[in-house]
């Protein structure tokens, strides 16, 4: 699974993203402690759903750059460890034999000033789930790591030099390359 910071806002559904994702799957916990689905954000909380598509709105909102929730919390940051500890969990029923890793995607402007995925990996590591730390790895406001100037997914070249990395950290040189030990 590749985590980036903006993923935190999926998984809350934080007001911006409310504008266009209030169809995607919202997920609760059960009382068992796992997720369930609850419909859509629109379906499965239809008020706050419905504020931050009001909000999202705002053209001042935009202008100072004020989202809803103001502010990731930790609880937040947990969430979404639990999410990904869900993936895992569905993973490694499909694939028992498979290694399941979080590739924790270079900061973005925000994730430099917050330090999110660090937060996120303390969560990981309290779980035991595996991940592969490239936060540092390349920085992401260089137009050359973007697809264009105002687009933050990754370009082909940032692709490029993040395979290479994960190659090098899971020693799958030789499976590149074609030689069997």
């Amino acid at each position: 699974y590749t985590f980036a910071e903006a993923h935190i806002h999926r998984t809350i559904g934080s007001a911006p993203l409310m504008a266009f994702k209030f169809g995607d799957a919202y997920y609760r916990k059960a009382i068992d402690g796992r997720f369930v689905r609850a419909g859509s954000f629109q379906t499965g909380r239809p008020f706050l759903t419905d504020i931050y598509r009001i909000l999202s709105k705002s053209k001042i909102l935009k202008a100072f750059r004020i989202t809803f929730p103001i502010r990731i919390k930790k609880e937040h940051i947990k969430l979404t460890a639990q999410t990904i500890q869900e993936m895992q969990y569905h993973f490694k029923k499909k694939y028992p034999l498979g290694t399941f890793y979080v590739l924790i995607y270079p900061r973005s402007e925000n994730g430099s000033k917050y330090g999110w995925g660090q937060q996120l990996m303390s969560y990981l590591n309290e779980m035991g789930i595996k991940y592969l730390d490239y936060s540092g790895l390349l920085d992401r406001g260089e137009l050359q790591f973007r697809l264009a100037e105002e687009e933050s997914h990754p370009s082909p070249f940032a692709y490029q030099i993040i395979a290479g990395e994960i190659v090098k950290d899971l020693g799958l040189d030789d499976v590149i390359n074609g030689v069997h030990r």
